[in-house]
């Protein structure tokens, strides 16, 4: 199943469920602001496994995922 802001989610039960929101910031995003991102998530068993926030209008990304650390990427660069 999938979750999100914009769309709702499913009622059914799955051991791993998707949580997205396509545009967090939507009001910046309207108006050409660019501090605007997308976010999107994968729980196993109900516990976030791994997780992208990714911001291309400023060329940043986030993400991590258990057990392996976190990582930032910006101008080219990519940092744990």
């Amino acid at each position: 199943p999938v979750f999100g802001e914009e769309f709702g989610g499913s009622k059914e039960f799955s051991s791993r469920q998707w949580v997205i929101d396509p545009i967090d910031g939507t009001k910046n995003f309207v108006r050409g602001v660019p501090v605007w991102c997308t976010l999107i998530a994968l729980l196993v068993d109900a516990v976030p496994a791994v997780g992208v926030v990714s911001a291309p209008a400023l060329g940043r990304r986030w993400w991590a995922g258990d057990g392996l650390g976190a990582f930032t990427s910006f101008g080219g660069q990519t940092r744990q």
